[in-house]
């Protein structure tokens, strides 16, 4: 999700995270009401539409897959929810089950990097009159497991753990050796993407300082400001920051509160160490 300041809140989803997830980004494609095939506006598509991929999309049927593909023809398996005849859209493939459980997207026209997307994560069919069905995760098994994994550290058994969540999502699974900067960036996007939405991302980047050799929540922000800037941040009111100061805000003091110190002075228990550059 993005960094809050447009009033979108902090689960605004980024096209960074749409693209960690996705097979592919977003594909233009022209519909024909009620037909078995959409029309992609390009071709010699990265990477290749295959045979088995799942679509979603504005005007995609839910449980949509690629059944042949004919250069930029591409067949599907259940008919296009096309409105109108000769309509412009874009389409996502992917392989990730949670791809279609997270996303939605509300805003189809104009460039890639002005679709807009929602969470669908805690969107759920009304069965009672005024109940909204939602209920907020508090824990869950899988993030007991990659809880696990991270404590246990690069082993086989930690990544038979993450495998177990990439099997459910329909992945195939990871080798059983993996290096110490392929663990740590496994279990790391494996967490990003099965707890989205959930507000674990934040505190977990604060973690893996601890727990992780090779990512910081440092570094991770300065990346993620690099890939969304020309996107996002650049359309701030002005004063617009420059990618340079977003990054230059990025200081190991920064990434914490100062703890009020009012709870410092009243706790005669402890002595309370007030967070670093505070």
């Amino acid at each position: 999700a993005i960094v809050n300041g447009d009033g979108n809140g902090w689960n605004y989803p980024a096209l960074e995270l749409f693209d960690s997830i996705a097979y592919s980004r977003p594909k233009a494609a022209y519909f024909q009401k009620d037909s078995m095939f959409v029309l992609l506006t390009k071709s010699n598509q990265t990477p290749p539409i295959t045979v088995g991929l799942k679509v979603i999309g504005p005007q995609i049927a839910p449980g949509t897959t690629v059944t042949s593909v004919n250069g930029k023809i591409i067949y599907l398996s259940k008919p296009v929810l096309a409105k109108d005849s000769g309509s412009t859209t874009y389409i996502t493939f992917y392989i990730d089950n949670r791809m279609d459980a997270n996303f939605g997207i509300y805003s189809t026209t104009g460039t890639y990097s002005s679709l807009q997307f929602y969470p669908k994560k805690h969107t759920s069919p009304i069965v009672i009159m005024n109940d909204g069905e939602n209920d907020w995760p508090v824990l869950r098994y899988s993030d007991v497991l990659l809880m696990l994994a991270e404590a246990q550290g690069n082993t086989p058994t930690s990544i038979g753990i993450i495998n177990q969540t990439r099997s459910r999502a329909g992945l195939a699974a990871l080798p059983t050796t993996l290096s110490t900067p392929q663990f740590e960036k496994a279990l790391s996007k494996e967490r990003r993407i099965e707890l989205a939405f959930e507000n674990q991302r934040w505190f977990d980047l604060l973690r893996y300082n601890t727990t992780m050799s090779t990512i910081t929540v440092e570094q991770t922000m300065k990346d993620h400001f690099s890939s969304m800037y020309s996107s996002h941040y650049s359309g701030y009111k002005e004063p617009t920051p420059s990618l340079a100061q977003l990054q230059g805000y990025v200081l190991p003091n920064r990434m914490m509160l100062p703890i009020p110190q009012r709870e410092i002075d009243n706790n005669t228990r402890i002595t309370i160490t007030q967070n670093s550059g505070y």
